[in-house]
């Protein structure tokens, strides 16, 4: 049994959490869906994490000196648990878990009573809002996280690349804060 915590530092360096935008045949309306994705080059230890976590397995050939890759998916509702359980354990992707979670909290399914009573103005508030979130996730993606390390000889020190800009806060900051508009 892997344990929660080792999970959440694992998905926090090798995972990814985003909202992904597909085209339909059958509708002008876009499918917008939360992705949650795990891989790596360890098969064995992927499908222990399958077997504790549960998800989609796939396999990527790797070509030349790549080597292959294996990964895990968790989509929308099946990612809300895998989500919370890693949530209290996340400190990279702690806020795009956050965004995530909020968002599958809000979800309305395409093809509900809502999109077939909807008007254009109602469907385009709500494409705005996810574009949103898209844009949040996306933007988070982009952060040099100022996460402290102890190297036991010099004590605590701020991770390379984590310098303030003139306002004091992260330069990677910066770009979150303009991409929702608070810049």
């Amino acid at each position: 049994m892997i344990d929660i915590r080792y999970m959440a530092g694992l998905f926090d360096g090798e995972g990814c959490i985003c909202l992904v935008k597909q085209k339909r045949v059958d509708s002008v309306l876009p499918i917008y869906s939360i992705r949650c994705v795990l891989s790596m080059c360890d098969k064995p230890f992927i499908k222990s994490v399958q077997a504790q976590f549960g998800g989609l397995y796939t396999e990527r050939r790797g070509s030349g000196p790549q080597r292959n890759s294996f990964a895990l998916q968790w989509c929308n509702n099946r990612a809300k648990p895998f989500l919370e359980a890693l949530l209290p354990h996340l400190i990279m992707k702690r806020e795009e878990a956050v965004i995530a979670l909020d968002y599958l909290a809000r979800l309305r399914h395409p093809g509900t009573s809502f999109w077939r009573k909807a008007n254009q103005e109602e469907i385009n508030v709500l494409q705005a809002e996810r574009e949103l979130v898209r844009a949040k996730l996306s933007a988070l993606k982009r952060i040099n996280h100022s996460v402290k390390w102890d190297d036991g000889e010099f004590g605590e020190q701020p991770m390379p690349g984590s310098e303030k800009n003139a306002e004091g806060q992260p330069r990677a900051k910066q770009t979150v804060l303009k991409a929702v508009g608070r810049v």
